[in-house]
């Protein structure tokens, strides 16, 4: 299995994860990396390796050449970045510019199956937002747009050992979330899930749905979306999952809570959580740097390490590298489930 890593953001900590990686994997490691030589050069130095480094960069158009996916590791130059541009902790109009370029590349190697899946180093949301003139909302939608998909068509779910849980709603202010729970969506989410799940080895799955309000509810007291959305697409899903064959289960809506104490307790094997930060605090508290973000629904495979560009320590070597290791593992354990699975 050939792997994309896309950098991140020049400012950040996305180069020394890539190193860190390649040292762990070797130098015969199967990773096509979408970056910049002065981001991995600075990286290096941060890290204390000695130059030069184990490849020689390739040009953007060598994202169509079969040199670029052969052998040890590669790197196509997707940003050619002035030493301004990869100051740690210091986002520039160019960094956030690279960023774009480095997955838009991962992306179009990944379509034609040249790389099997894609681990994204962290971007800065921001910075992207301001080089595009709109919003940036993440990856996730922007991998979507990419691949000709809807960003309802895909999730965010984070997956580790212990813990796994999916989002119905992304990167949203709160006072807009109750507004995005829909029961067409809470349903896509599931569905995509149990897919996940069946995936990594889970014969019968056993999702668990999360209220949106606290106590779920409370039959009414502190909210209706429960009542009118929540509950009535648990039911359509118990159904379908009876009806279509599919060997999984559907509980809830629970206080959030309690869904997630009884996952960790091994009643559950997934949570779908109503919002973002819903699922992220269980992630954090429970198996931060095990967790990783996951985009459900994409042709190709698609994680990344839990955690954000790390600007406080971006440049010190001192990076926490378990998380982007974490990411490389679920990325070549889902591209075999997918390789070995039967074609339709």
């Amino acid at each position: 299995m050939r792997i994309g890593i896309t950098l991140g953001d020049p400012a950040g900590v996305g180069g020394e994860l890539a190193l860190l990686l390649l040292r762990e994997l070797g130098s015969n490691a199967p990773v096509t990396m979408f970056g910049s030589m002065a981001q991995l050069a600075r990286a290096a130095a941060a890290l204390g390796m000695t130059p030069p480094l184990p490849f020689h960069p390739l040009p953007g158009d060598a994202v169509e050449r079969p040199e670029a996916y052969a052998g040890g590791p590669t790197l196509i130059e997707a940003a050619v970045l002035a030493p301004a541009d990869t100051q740690p902790g210091v986002p520039t109009a160019p960094g956030g510019h690279a960023q774009l370029r480095y997955v838009s590349l991962a992306v179009q190697a990944a379509k034609a199956g040249r790389v099997q899946a894609i681990v994204t180093c962290p971007i800065n949301k921001a910075g992207i937002s301001q080089v595009m003139g709109s919003r940036f909302t993440g990856t996730t939608e922007l991998l979507a747009r990419l691949a000709g998909l809807r960003s309802n068509d895909v999730a965010m779910a984070f997956t580790g050992e212990r813990l796994r849980t999916a989002v119905v709603t992304t990167h949203l202010a709160l006072a807009d979330v109750p507004k995005a729970v829909k029961a067409e969506r809470i349903e896509r989410v599931c569905r995509l899930e149990v897919a996940h799940l069946k995936e990594l080895g889970f014969d019968r799955p056993r999702l668990v749905v999360a209220g949106l309000n606290p106590h779920a509810g409370e039959g009414g007291l502190f909210g209706n979306e429960e009542h009118e959305t929540i509950s009535p697409a648990v039911g359509a899903l118990q159904d379908h999952f009876k009806q279509g064959g599919l060997q999984a289960t559907i509980s809830g809506p629970l206080p959030a809570d309690t869904a997630y104490r009884r996952h960790l307790d091994g009643q559950f094997d997934a949570v779908i959580a109503m919002y973002h930060d819903q699922a992220m605090l269980p992630c954090r508290l429970v198996a931060f740097g095990e967790t990783v973000n996951v985009t459900l629904g994409l042709p190709f495979v698609r994680t990344s390490p839990d955690h954000g560009t790390a600007y406080d320590i971006a440049g010190t070597g001192k990076v926490e590298p378990k998380g982007m290791f974490s990411a490389w593992k679920l990325a070549s354990r889902l591209s075999r489930a997918r390789s070995s699975a039967p074609r339709p």
